[in-house]
């Protein structure tokens, strides 16, 4: 079975910025999200010696989601001065190390990536998604695992003990309790073990509104309101279930080997260590 990592490098990239916030060079430049990017990196390709890797951006400030929703996201602040200028470095040191940057317009990193990962299941691939974004545990199956802080994976077993539902399960999930981090509303006042007593009783979110008027013969507290919570927010909870679900057709023209590590780039990873003063990493070229 082939074998390939897939990497949300938003993801990565934010969770580095916060690992070394004001982390320096000798010349004042922030190099803390370089850093902690590349060692996950490192990380990642000596532990799972993939031949085959991904790394995915968000590039767009604005996706099809804001279309539906305008205010998706919106409790987000702006990406950091220290961190913007931080980005194009790092996608040159990426680069140089033979690794593939992926970004595609108007989507997210996480679409392009469950594009990917049914693209390749298809073909009989084992895949690793890098990501701290509960939303990808969606796509965890058998043969497509999620690695949480570059540590742990997560199949279809450990999503389901860390969420309470299946991963096929987890934007029903959302979609009934919402996502504050992501500003996906949810249905008021229905929290998460309701939800998750909700789709371990009836199914998915469309199961459960075809089943509206047994949930208030249910045993849990509150089933009776919880019932008409769910009639009075029926298009808040469709909403929220179009936002929750990562988009799996986008248009990406790249082929298996397209993904493949090429050879480093020695000149040019020497010349960025040195100049950010990573010199750990210059052991990486050896």
């Amino acid at each position: 079975m082939k074998h390939l990592i897939l990497i949300d490098g938003s993801s990565v990239l934010y969770r580095a910025y916060h690992v070394f916030p004001s982390l320096t060079n000798s010349k004042g430049e922030p190099i803390g999200a370089i850093f902690g990017f590349i060692n996950v990196l490192k990380s990642l390709i000596k532990k799972y010696n993939s031949t085959h890797i991904g790394i995915v951006f968000d590039i767009s400030k604005k996706t099809f989601r804001n279309k539906i929703f305008v205010n998706y996201k919106c409790n987000r602040s702006p990406m950091p001065s220290n961190l913007v200028i931080q980005i194009e470095p790092l996608y040159d040191i990426i680069s140089a190390m033979g690794l593939r940057v992926i970004t595609v317009t108007d989507v997210e990193a996480d679409d392009v990536i469950g594009t990917l990962v049914v693209k390749y299941t298809k073909l009989d691939f084992s895949i690793l998604i890098s990501s701290n974004d509960k939303d990808m545990a969606q796509l965890v199956r058998s043969n497509v695992n999620l690695i949480s802080n570059t540590k742990s994976i997560l199949g279809p077993y450990e999503i389901e003990q860390k969420y309470g539902v299946l991963p096929e399960l987890i934007v029903d999930l959302i979609a009934i309790m919402g996502d504050r981090s992501d500003n996906i509303p949810g249905i008021p006042r229905i929290g998460q073990k309701t939800a998750i007593n909700l789709i371990k009783t009836l199914g998915n979110i469309k199961s459960i509104y075809s089943n509206l008027n047994k949930i208030s013969s249910l045993s849990f507290r509150g089933a009776k309101n919880t019932a008409i919570k769910l009639e009075q927010y029926r298009d808040l909870a469709f909403l929220s279930y179009n936002l929750a679900k990562i988009k799996t057709d986008v248009v990406i023209h790249l082929d298996y080997e397209d993904l493949a590590i090429k050879d480093i780039n020695i000149v040019a990873l020497k010349k960025a260590f040195n100049r950010y003063e990573f010199r750990s990493f210059l052991n990486y070229l050896i």
